[in-house]
């Protein structure tokens, strides 16, 4: 996870300075919940997804 958080740069241009990362984990994922929460990130609000296929 840290590692996507890392600067990066394409070729020679730099990518611009993040000021925010939203990051969404699926219901359930216990072990993601933990990674993101280990790496800074911060629960702001539950949400819940609905697909339908048609």
């Amino acid at each position: 996870m840290e590692n996507l958080l890392k600067p990066r740069s394409n070729g020679n241009r730099e990518c611009p300075e993040l000021e925010e990362v939203v990051y969404f984990i699926a219901e359930g994922s216990d072990l993601e919940l933990h990674a993101a929460q280990s790496s800074g990130f911060e629960i702001l609000d539950h949400y819940r997804c609905y697909k339908r296929v048609l």
